[in-house]
């Protein structure tokens, strides 16, 4: 569980910090305005992008390199591309994925572990879910834990940018993601038994809202 806790901590350089996700558009549209918004924001997050789709290749891209199949883990990614349909969603998963893959070979070179990370995927086209899930395969995190930390870390981060943004006191960031756990639960134990057929990607109002930051009169967030 330590790798997992490393990868998604606050320490790790990810890049994830720099995203909203859709979110700042809906607290600028005044879709968003208290810890009950944001609780609900999250949830939809959680089932309708994180459990539908990203989670989904996140667990293939585990299960994959474990499995010792390279092959099929770019396989996964080059599905997770394809359905990302809005250029906004596909850039900022890019840009994640690519940063953390650099990082993570960079991490592995020094610390010497010899993993077979990235099993295949290449720099510049590397989706973030699918590095996630193939780095922590080459950290030896079990899938359970694995697809916990993954959904865990989608929600917190949400819940952290919310705070930013709206502003929501810690405490109620803190509060909406306790009532959140089962839920998470239940989101990562479907994704370690989905497969590729499973993954849906149907989210019109937060493509929308990612096409629409760009014309924010201001941004604190990348998306």
């Amino acid at each position: 569980m330590l790798p997992a806790l490393q990868l998604f901590g606050g320490l790790f350089p990810s890049g994830a910090f720099s995203h909203s996700f859709g979110l700042e558009t809906y607290v600028a549209d005044g879709r968003v305005q208290g810890a009950d918004d944001l609780k609900r924001f999250a949830r939809m997050y959680l089932h309708g992008v994180v459990g539908a789709c990203e989670g989904v290749f996140f667990s293939l891209a585990h299960r994959a390199a474990a499995g010792g199949r390279p092959e099929d883990v770019g396989e996964y990614n080059r599905l997770l591309a394809a359905m990302k349909l809005t250029k906004e969603s596909r850039e900022a998963s890019l840009r994640l994925g690519n940063a953390l893959l650099r990082t993570a070979k960079d991490m592995l070179a020094k610390a010497g572990r010899e993993s077979g990370f990235p099993f295949g995927l290449a720099e510049g086209e590397a989706h973030h879910a699918t590095v996630c899930g193939a780095l922590m395969a080459a950290l030896g995190v079990g899938p359970e834990d694995a697809a916990e930390g993954y959904v865990f870390a989608a929600v917190s981060g949400l819940l952290q940018c919310g705070v930013k943004l709206i502003p929501v006191g810690g405490t109620d960031a803190q509060a909406a993601l306790l009532d959140l756990h089962a839920e998470m639960r239940a989101v990562a134990a479907r994704i370690c038994r989905s497969e590729a057929r499973d993954a849906v990607n149907f989210c019109p109002a937060l493509d929308i809202a990612q096409i629409a930051h760009e014309s924010l009169p201001s941004r604190l967030y990348m998306t």
